[in-house]
């Protein structure tokens, strides 16, 4: 019998303001898909019935809530009752590891000084959701950050996950995966979501699932890989989306394709290799882009030729469960490609696995940690979404590798 769980409670701290009200009724359909899944339920203040004791409501919501958000605009910085009641007892919940704290930056304001100031803010990089171009990338952002504080597990077994300091969870012995995306305006449309979700369902039933971490960020430009890479550090870096022989298309300032040539991707990863074992690039015709890689990084997969979208995400979702397994990134490529072949996708001989000389991909395990052994474990999607306007160090000789994509 399947066993029943208990969902979240996860309360909102919003403003009455008019602006405030309809971002929240987008937040709550963002995260529809959550309570579906029997992850959360949700309560904010307007739900209050008719004949209830206002106050005894509020108080018992915010008590019990396990993960609380901080819709933060100028409205909620005003306003006596969230920020002088709602945000300070959450604080007080958080500071005992009652409860998790989220702000959420629905707008500008001034808020660096705000006692929530030090937690960890959605969208990451605290750019306002009102400020976003694309609206749903990024409600895409905090729902996947809001996934990233569940932790993976469904119910009641969340409530004592959350009480372990987002800070205190990354400081785990992990494996880092950082899964950039891009599929810009004036491309064809392609299914990254799929693939992310596809990643996260098999990565979340493997042997290893807490040691393997994917850290994702959407609708990526050519200056978010140095902010990101800088930023993250990790041993897995992932790229879904658009590809040729010149290179590949990430998002431009004004959503059009900016393209990242092969020359500009060696020096991006020759001067930012760190602790990189492993580049996936899941974009047709990268093949040319993979092969140079190798004179960085260990193991490098790209695409000979196009591939479908479906082919694309049984792959890399196979690939990453048998890592998350512990087999080594040949045993991983190798079960990608009977994935295929299982599935009848007639694609297998599209992915290649490249290797720096003197490298054997047999011998590299990446999921090396002791295996869970109680509970559900946890599948853990941090969200980064694009930096804009970041600089980071003299990189002047890398970003002038990018050139615009040639127009069809």
């Amino acid at each position: 019998m399947e066993t029943q769980h208990t969902p979240v409670e996860v309360f909102y701290s919003c403003s009455d303001s008019p602006i405030d009200a309809p971002l929240l009724e987008q937040l709550e359909r963002h995260l529809s898909a959550l309570q579906r899944e029997g992850f959360i339920s949700t309560w904010h203040r307007r739900q209050i019935v008719a004949g209830s004791v206002r106050q005894v409501e509020l108080d018992r919501h915010l008590d019990t809530a396990a993960l609380i958000l901080l819709l933060i605009s100028s409205d909620f910085l005003a306003s006596e009752y969230c920020y002088g009641v709602e945000m300070q007892r959450a604080l007080q919940r958080c500071a005992v590891k009652e409860a998790q704290v989220i702000p959420i930056l629905l707008r500008s304001c001034v808020w660096q000084s705000a006692p929530f100031a030090a937690l960890e803010m959605l969208p990451t990089g605290a750019k306002p959701i009102t400020m976003w171009r694309d609206r749903d990338a990024a409600w895409t952002n905090v729902v996947m950050g809001i996934r990233q504080a569940l932790g993976g597990k469904p119910g009641a077994e969340v409530q004592d996950a959350l009480r372990i300091p987002l800070r205190e969870r990354e400081g785990m012995q992990t494996i880092k995966a950082l899964f950039l995306a891009a599929n810009p305006a004036s491309t064809n449309r392609l299914a990254i979501d799929e693939e992310m979700r596809a990643i996260e369902q098999k990565v979340r039933a493997s042997e290893y699932r807490d040691v393997l971490v994917f850290q994702s960020a959407w609708a990526v430009q050519p200056d978010d890989l140095l902010q990101l890479l800088n930023q993250h550090r990790p041993q897995i870096v992932h790229f879904s989306g658009h590809g040729s022989h010149a290179g590949l298309s990430l998002a431009g300032n004004d959503g059009q394709s900016r393209l990242v040539t092969t020359r500009a991707l060696m020096a991006l990863f020759t001067t930012l290799k760190d602790n990189i074992r492993l580049v996936f690039l899941n974009a047709c015709y990268s093949q040319e882009q993979a092969q140079a890689l190798t004179t960085s990084i260990d193991c490098v997969i790209g695409m000979k030729e196009s591939i479908h979208d479906d082919a694309a995400t049984v792959f890399a979702s196979s690939f990453y469960r048998a890592i998350g397994f512990g087999r080594s990134i040949q045993e991983a490529f190798d079960q990608g490609r009977a994935a295929l072949l299982l599935e009848g996708i007639p694609e297998e001989g599209v992915p290649e696995l490249l290797i720096k000389d003197g490298v054997d991909p047999n011998q590299i395990v990446l999921t090396q940690a002791q295996p869970q052994q109680t509970g559900l474990g946890k599948f853990t999607v941090q969200n980064n979404a694009p930096v804009q306007g970041q600089n980071v160090g003299n990189h002047n000789a890398i970003t002038q590798q990018f050139g615009e994509l040639p127009k069809a």
